[in-house]
């Protein structure tokens, strides 16, 4: 079920309301829609005539993007799995999905699946942020492999510090909204 939030003129917020299971998600519904080869049925993201893509459409130009396409089952199973647990969101905002744990009153961790432009990112991103700051939240945590990502999120007005690196080469970051 999707419901639809009202932030403002601008910015209409799709949350996909979360849901309960009390197992994972059952792995042969979800590849219900494969090719003889184990891919995707889904070939080429079909967009509405406005330009918005299905979940599933944006999740496999995700992977896409980075070569993985092949994992989209695995993803998309673990995102629903994700989404059975309360403390999870998911807000869409264009063709990008960012995900929210809710650590406490006010803080929370965030990251992002994003199947749109550059630019159409950084509009995504300033809504996302809006978004946080209405719903409450003060501060939120998040990792990236690109630095870039930091300079970006500076850019935008958005406070951010550098809070260290995993052993993984991730860069932890806050943002104050």
């Amino acid at each position: 079920m999707v419901k639809a939030i009202n932030l403002g003129r601008k910015h209409l917020i799709f949350c996909i309301s979360r849901y309960r299971m009390n197992t994972t998600p059952d792995i042969s519904k979800v590849k219900a829609g494969l090719k003889a080869d184990n891919s995707p049925a889904i070939d080429h993201p079909s967009k509405d005539p406005s330009g918005r893509m299905s979940v599933q459409n944006i999740v496999l130009e995700a992977l896409r993007r980075h070569g993985k396409e092949k994992s989209f089952h695995k993803t998309y199973a673990a995102l629903h799995h994700l989404l059975s647990k309360p403390e999870n969101r998911i807000i869409r905002e264009g063709n990008t999905l960012f995900f929210i744990h809710i650590i406490n009153k006010g803080e929370c961790k965030f990251g992002l699946i994003d199947a749109d432009s550059p630019r159409n990112m950084l509009r995504n991103a300033q809504g996302f942020f809006e978004a946080m700051k209405k719903a409450g939240y003060k501060k939120g945590h998040g990792e990236t492999k690109d630095p870039r990502l930091i300079k970006v999120i500076e850019r935008m007005g958005i406070p951010v510090q550098e809070t260290g690196r995993s052993k993984s080469g991730m860069i932890n970051f806050v943002v104050e909204v």
